[in-house]
């Protein structure tokens, strides 16, 4: 069921509303939207007039009177959502420090890979070499290579590894990547409490 459109007064009333009266309109309502529009506009301007204009001596003197009244404190630093945003973010960038630098809080055998005189050692600095040491012989004795182990002081060990195949393969799941000389690798296990901790 469709409704017969009626609303051509009321389009003509608001057309007259917004100051463009309708010619083909009857004159009550244009007369109607007329008076409406000017009782409109007179209260708007009424309005405008009860805006007091800024004064900033005025608003200095409020100031002064609140602060003496002590109800513009600062919020204390803990109570601001931009002090614990800083924080948080503080906390955060170092977190991510440390651990791209490995911070030392692992528990394995983590080792720290250093390059000797001229590249023809790696260095890794571990918790207990003679641990590392068996682990390693475990696993390159299952590739067929032959090591010669010197022992040159406390807490080092110089490996000297014949590079057979399997060798580098297996180095290479154990996380070292060594350099490869006249067919031979040479590795030192050094513990991390000789010494200082050196610089990657």
């Amino acid at each position: 069921m469709t409704l017969p459109n009626n609303n051509t007064e009321d389009d003509q009333w608001l057309a007259a509303l917004a100051g463009r009266p309708d010619v083909d309109a009857s004159a009550s309502v244009n007369q109607e939207a007329a008076a409406v529009r000017r009782a409109l506009q007179r209260r708007a301007r009424m309005k405008d007039l009860d805006v007091p204009v800024a004064d900033d001596q005025l608003f200095q003197q409020s100031l002064f009177r609140l602060k003496q009244a002590g109800l513009l404190r600062r919020a204390p630093l803990w109570r601001q959502p931009t002090a614990w945003g800083l924080a948080a973010s503080l906390f955060l960038c170092v977190g991510v420090v440390l651990q791209m630098r490995g911070g030392g809080f692992g528990t394995e055998d983590e080792h720290l890979r250093m390059r000797g005189a001229g590249g023809q050692s790696t260095v890794m600095l571990v918790a207990e070499p003679e641990v590392r040491l068996t682990e390693l012989l475990q696993g390159l004795k299952a590739t067929g290579a032959s090591v010669q182990i010197h022992r040159p002081k406390a807490g080092q060990i110089d490996l000297t590894i014949t590079v057979v195949p399997g060798v580098l393969d297996y180095l290479a799941e154990q996380r070292i990547e060594p350099d490869v000389v006249d067919g031979h690798i040479k590795l030192v296990l050094q513990s991390r409490s000789v010494g200082a901790t050196p610089k990657p």
